[in-house]
């Protein structure tokens, strides 16, 4: 059986902090990504703004997971993800 999810309040959400980071900050490395390793630009820009904010990047992408296997990324497959 579901168990019902309680929606966060508002309170919630400014408690966690959201950090932004405008996608234009993060072109120049993504760029550089995505051409080193053979990865789509959509995919680099997730990989740069991990890399900027030292936080793993949970993915189900296990194309993305492969080729950036024994690189210095924090990719997590969601599978591995534990809550």
């Amino acid at each position: 059986m579901w168990k019902e999810a309680k929606a966060p309040s508002l309170a919630d959400m400014e408690a966690m902090a959201p950090t932004v980071v405008p996608t234009l900050d993060l072109i120049k490395d993504a760029m550089e990504l995505s051409l080193a390793h053979w990865i789509s630009g959509y995919d680099a820009v997730y990989v740069a703004l991990s890399k900027r904010l030292e936080a793993p990047l949970v993915t189900v992408d296990g194309g993305l997971v492969t080729a950036l296997a024994g690189k210095p990324f924090q990719i997590l497959p969601l599978a591995e993800l534990e809550i």
